[in-house]
């Protein structure tokens, strides 16, 4: 009788223990891991991390994180002290979706960043790091759409970052004074943004959605404005399935007048000449195919493409013409890395 009660006293104890220790880890505010937090991401990449200001994470309903004078180093051989500097950051996500998925941050707020990323000919880029190796592992079939992480609101102001290589002509100094991503009543995703890159305008409004459709991975709706200095585009459509897009249907439209803009802006040499024109569509025919077309310029490039195809799934049967020339075809191929022969037109 008395080994009956002391098992029954040992597993109320064990019961209250575990159920405070449970509440205590869901209301306590878990800051003091920040040295273990620092060494770890220390340890992992090789470099400095630190946090030098306040560490919060709070594990209640919509968990939170919230880190202040955030410094990550840079590679040894570049010429400043870090690559990323963040003044202040804050995630807070859904933690039940950790079960449910997809995994859905709730909040995304970022201010004061500053990211130095430098590309050499002799070596990796400084945001290579020396990881450790993978272990192995097998691929996790799943149901989930495509988008096993979902962002419902991002909040980033004041970022100031630059980009240098050997390919360019100059830095590219990007100058982001803030993207938004806000969760309408009307259950869609609105997308907006406004930077400079070298000193010149880029803007974007957005939209996609339903929240509904994008948790699903179906039927996905987005339209988008954009303009990069004098160049303007906008593109709308409907993506059927996010993990294995079969029949969207899309229209693209890319404008501006004096291709030398884009490459100023990009601190590419400028050597061509002409407008950039080109509209685009891809979408379903009445008999169930796929139509692609493409017609405009690029500079004195001129570009033309038709094409049918049974889906994106499926592209053992495909009917396409293509159809480029001028004389900027040479350099604008090698803008995205295709290199032609001497006897290309």
């Amino acid at each position: 009788m008395r080994l009956r009660r002391i098992a029954v006293w040992s597993i109320l104890v064990l019961l209250v223990s575990t159920a405070t220790a449970g509440i205590w880890l869901w209301t306590a505010d878990l800051g003091f891991v920040k040295t273990h937090v620092e060494r770890w991401v220390s340890d992992t990449t090789g470099r400095d991390f630190a946090i030098d200001g306040q560490f919060s994470v709070d594990l209640a309903g919509q968990s939170t994180v919230i880190a202040e004078d955030i410094r990550f180093s840079n590679a040894v051989w570049a010429e400043t002290p870090q690559m990323i500097t963040v003044g202040r950051a804050e995630v807070r996500i859904d933690l039940w979706s950790i079960f449910s998925g997809p995994f859905i941050i709730e909040l995304i707020d970022v201010d004061g960043v500053g990211l130095n990323l430098v590309a050499r000919e002799d070596g990796d880029p400084n945001w290579v790091l020396n990881l450790p190796p993978k272990k192995e592992s097998q691929p996790i079939e799943s149901d989930e759409t495509v988008f096993g992480i979902l962002i419902r609101q991002i909040d980033i102001d004041d970022v100031q970052a630059v980009f240098q290589s050997p390919d360019r002509d100059g830095p590219l100094h990007l100058d982001l004074e803030y993207f938004d991503q806000q969760h309408r009543s009307d259950d869609f995703l609105e997308i907006r943004s406004k930077a400079t890159l070298n000193n010149r305008k880029i803007v974007l409004d957005g939209e996609a959605g339903t929240w509904a459709a994008l948790l699903n991975g179906k039927d996905v709706r987005y339209a988008v404005e954009a303009q990069f200095d004098s160049f303007e585009l906008s593109s709308e459509g409907r993506i059927d399935d996010i993990r294995e897009p079969n029949h969207p249907s899309l229209v693209f439209k890319g404008t501006g007048p004096d291709i030398n803009d884009l490459s100023k802006m990009l601190n590419i040499a400028a050597e061509g000449k002409g407008d950039i024109d080109v509209s685009a569509s891809l979408g379903p025919a009445d008999d169930g195919s796929l139509i692609l077309a493409v017609a405009g310029n690029i500079g004195q490039t001129n570009i033309e493409a038709s094409g049918a195809f049974s889906g994106l799934q499926d592209l053992n049967n495909v009917d396409l013409n293509l159809l480029a020339a001028g004389p900027d075809l040479g350099r604008l191929s090698n803008l995205v890395g295709i290199k032609l022969s001497e006897k290309s037109p």
